[in-house]
């Protein structure tokens, strides 16, 4: 199954795909090289040094227009757990901790600026999160400025605090003048959350159930969409353009659906260029494509690497994507109907 997901072992066995993507179906790449959690000097400076190597392979194209990453995979997750720790405490954060952070990323970010790429900042588990959203907003202030975005800050659905933290944060770059570019997702630690709060017997960070993290997506759509205004009137949309973006990285026909009506109501063109749709290569292939041919902003999210680096990564996305298995059926089923419609031609 490996190849179904997964393009291949380096950037050069994904141009064929990226390409034909766009020259068929208008959907353009979203290009990962997948590195999980890392621990040590040597494998962050390892890990920067492929990242940055990938965006100079990329270069200024057309055709791939972001590049994901895990800041695990650059600095220590503990230091961003003693951050976590100590914003809740409402404690002034170690400046020499930060800017040690900051020093790698800033170096990615200010590369992807030249080439004028995006960066998309993959979430992590609830206890590095408030940190991640503060490093975040600070590299958006910074970059996301002038017309340009670069970075993307995922915010997951399937947390309680969630809402308050895209509000919070909506408000920062209006009143900081900066574009708050976010990657909504419902959300890929349920089962490390739930362990977590059993094992520190501590409170279920996430909602009760999955309609709950439904409607959480639906309402955050709302609020992207509509730039933190539930009216529709042009205010309304000039600022959702001015103040944000959001890519709907979603695997669910609802969720896609609703993003589409609602973009009607608010009278937003297809390619309107604060929305845009995601899924993983070999997951729900049918929508995005179809959004692409329809003329939205379609992206599909392109893997490659070695097995063994890209396959933690894989199995945890097939492990908690219930909404990419429920898709994938439904997009078998028009597989063998549009089949059956084929044969019936040939054989009338």
């Amino acid at each position: 199954m490996f190849p179904v997901f997964v393009s291949g072992s380096s950037i050069h066995d994904c141009r064929a795909t990226s390409e034909e993507l766009y020259a068929k179906l208008g959907v353009k790449t979203i290009l990962d090289h997948n590195v999980e959690e890392s621990e040590g000097q040597e494998a962050w400076d390892h890990n920067l040094t492929q990242k940055l190597h990938l965006l100079d392979s990329i270069g200024r194209s057309e055709k791939i227009v972001a590049v994901p990453f895990k800041i695990t995979s650059l600095f220590s997750s503990l230091l961003l757990e003693d951050m976590t720790r100590d914003l809740e405490r409402d404690l002034a954060i170690d400046p020499v901790l930060y800017e040690s952070c900051l020093s790698r990323i800033e170096q990615l970010c200010q590369r992807a600026s030249e080439l004028k790429l995006s960066l998309m900042l993959d979430a992590e588990q609830s206890n590095r999160q408030p940190a991640i959203e503060v490093i975040a907003n600070h590299l958006a202030s910074k970059y996301n400025v002038n017309g340009k975005v670069v970075v993307y800050n995922t915010y997951q659905t399937y947390l309680k605090r969630t809402p308050n933290a895209l509000k919070r944060d909506l408000e920062a770059a209006c009143k900081g003048n900066y574009v708050l570019a976010v990657k909504l997702v419902r959300g890929a630690y349920m089962k490390s959350e739930k362990q977590r709060a059993l094992d520190l017997d501590c409170e279920l960070p996430l909602v009760a159930n999955k309609k709950e993290a439904d409607k959480q997506y639906e309402d955050a759509i709302r609020l992207l969409l509509s730039g933190g205004s539930s009216s529709s009137s042009s205010t309304s949309q000039d600022q959702a353009t001015t103040t944000c973006r959001v890519v709907l990285a979603t695997h669910n026909r609802q969720s896609v659906e609703y993003a589409v009506t609602l973009m009607e109501q608010l009278n937003m063109p297809r390619s309107h260029e604060s929305v845009e749709f995601a899924t993983i290569a070999g997951m729900s292939d049918n929508i995005t494509f179809a959004l692409g041919l329809g003329g939205y902003n379609a992206r599909k999210l392109i893997s490659f690497g070695a097995f063994e680096d890209v396959l933690p990564w894989l199995l945890r996305r097939l492990d908690e994507n219930q909404d990419a298995f429920g898709a994938m059926q439904h997009e078998r089923l028009l597989l063998n109907k549009e089949l059956l419609r084929r044969a019936r031609n040939v054989f009338a």
